[in-house]
């Protein structure tokens, strides 16, 4: 991490490094592991696509891939989607705000950032009191997320004190007069619970270090990483490491230039180390990045326009971005291949007010719809066979349209798009639904995921009432390939009310070990009194509390007459 005065300075250096991880998490679209961050081999392609790589070899891993990371996922430019880690809208709206403005809310993000702590790049020092996910133990001293913030902002307030160039000694001195207490609270050192910092230690000691005369060794490495990284990158101060000393840096707004060269074999090279990085942002939104130090490199592939067509761009505009940032005429090829890739993804129209003709089943179109409703509406062919086009009069569509059925043809065999799968979720594929089943996962079920469907108590209690028990398990069943789970055939008819509710809980039972011995007792005049339902010929339900009746009237017929268990009982 270390700088010096004749390198790239200021935050322009800093933002080129946020474009090489923003551009890695496009190209790799890495997954998330168990604890949200991205795998091992994203940070080693974003540490190479950095101005000054990192070294792993000091065992601190990747601190500026770290940084620029914690930072993009608290300005929202990246989140999680799907189990991947990807750009957001959000990223694109900040490219597209001016320069100052971008520098001030990255500023921010760092100073309210809560995942960042950066006590742990300090090269010298290591934290054992820092478990996994950066939560910090309750016996030790490594700062919070709070604590941090605040000497955060402590230091940038003592940069405003500073207007020539200082030696990081001079600073760690003024910072250790007004902000001794700010990261880690030294007001108690005295007592024999403050002897050493908790769980900080020199990298390689076995045991936590002394607190008496250590706090440059502490905070002071805290502050020097601050300088090395966030205040030089975010374009506070310039910073020399070779002589430990830093400067106020006044950052020019920088010309927004970037040239490029499109190459025959759809390869565009960015000219220049220090390019627009808005503009080479909105090149990167529409290409398949390769992330490079010096050079960037961007191909252009028909999946990543397509995809920048689907966020809302216009194919021609993007076109016209590549020309206008070119230093050379766009190759033939190439300009063919974009406007025939154009023509072929660009075809979202968005409607005011649109008439939409789908069909029920398999059926063509083209082949039942009445050729004089197609030349007078004007409809346009759509994916999977439907037709679509703007809203036409009223009256004028009842003239061309043909008599219509009052009810589905449910009476006809559709294809069986859906299957059960675990619990009460039926997995049902966008590619091949047609109406019908999409008509059925609407009126039983609610929507989980892409493909997936649960079956939902209120929506199938709703539409039970108007089509009936059976009808809804029929529709249900004509669009699966296989038949019911228990568990969704049992839910679907007891919520449709095809199925009674259960009685679960105790119950007590009277037992006749004759036949006649149960119709002797069923003639006597208490028995109705006694009994809630006949289970079988020598078998009954007793009513609750009904029990110790039955068993007083039993023993006055003489003793063995009652018995306490099923052992013994004779088959009637």
């Amino acid at each position: 991490m270390s700088r010096t005065t004749g390198q790239l300075q200021g935050y322009r250096a800093g933002e080129l490094d946020l474009l090489g991880v923003l551009e890695t998490a496009i190209a790799q679209n890495p997954r998330l592991l168990k604890g949200g961050l991205p795998n091992l081999a994203f940070f080693k392609a974003a540490n190479d696509a950095l101005l000054e790589p990192d070294s792993a070899d000091d065992g601190r891993g990747f601190p500026q891939v770290e940084f620029w990371l914690a930072l993009s996922r608290g300005a929202g430019l990246v989140a999680a989607r799907d189990g991947r880690l990807e750009p957001t809208a959000a990223a694109d709206r900040f490219f597209a705000l001016p320069f100052e403005q971008r520098r001030a809310e990255l500023r921010e993000a760092w100073l309210t950032c809560t995942e960042l702590n950066e006590l742990t790049f300090a090269p010298d020092l290591e934290l054992p009191g820092l478990k996994k996910l950066r939560t910090v133990d309750v016996v030790s001293d490594v700062p919070p997320p709070q604590r941090v913030q605040d000497m955060r902002r402590g230091v940038v307030r003592l940069l405003r004190e500073i207007s020539a160039e200082t030696a990081l000694s001079s600073l760690l001195t003024l910072a250790e007069a007004r902000l001794r207490d700010v990261l880690i609270d030294h007001s108690d050192d005295a007592s024999w619970r403050h002897v050493f910092y908790r769980g900080i230690r020199e990298r390689g000691a076995a045991e936590d270090l002394e607190r008496a005369g250590r706090w440059r060794k502490v905070e002071g490495a805290f502050i020097r990483v601050l300088c090395e990284l966030p205040l030089s990158r975010l374009g506070y101060l310039a910073w020399d490491s070779s002589r430990a000393v830093l400067e106020p840096l006044d950052e020019p707004v920088p010309e927004g230039a970037a040239e490029i060269v499109v190459q025959p074999n759809f390869e565009v090279v960015v000219l220049g180390e220090t390019p627009d990085t808005a503009k080479v942002w909105r090149l990167a939104r529409f290409t398949e990045p390769v992330p490079g130090r010096r050079v960037r490199k961007y191909q252009l592939e028909k999946k990543r326009f397509a995809e920048a067509l689907g966020r809302g761009q216009n194919a021609q505009d993007l076109v016209a971005l590549l020309a206008a940032m070119s230093r050379t005429p766009l190759p033939q090829n190439v300009k063919f291949s974009l406007d025939d890739w154009g023509q072929l993804t660009e075809r979202i129209r968005i409607w005011p007010d649109a008439l939409f003709v789908e069909a029920e089943g398999v059926e063509n179109l083209s082949d039942t719809l009445p050729a004089a409703l197609v030349e007078k509406l004007g409809l346009v062919p759509l994916g999977g066979g439907h037709r679509a086009c703007p809203a036409p009069d009223i009256a004028a569509l009842r003239a061309l349209m043909p008599a219509r059925r009052a009810l589905f043809d449910y009476s006809r065999a559709l294809p069986r798009v859906m299957r059960p799968a675990k619990g009460l979720e039926i997995e049902a594929p966008r590619e091949t639904l047609h109406f019908r089943a999409r008509q059925v996962l609407a009126l039983l079920t609610r929507q989980e995921g892409a493909d997936r469907y649960l079956l939902d108590p209120e929506k199938v209690a709703r539409a039970a009432p108007g089509l009936g028990a059976r009808e809804l398990r029929g529709r249900l069943e004509g669009a699966l390939t296989e038949e019911l789970s228990p568990q969704l055939a049992l839910a679907l008819r007891s919520w449709s009310g095809e199925f009674g509710s259960v009685f679960v809980g105790q119950a007590e039972l009277l037992l006749c070990d004759d036949i006649d011995q149960a119709r002797a007792l069923a003639l006597q005049p208490e028995f109705s009194a006694w009994v809630e339902r006949q289970l079988s010929t020598t078998a009954f339900l007793l009513r609750p509390g009904a029990g110790e009746r039955v068993r007083a009237f039993l023993k006055l017929l003489g003793p063995g007459t009652v018995r306490s268990s099923l052992a013994g009982r004779a088959k009637p």
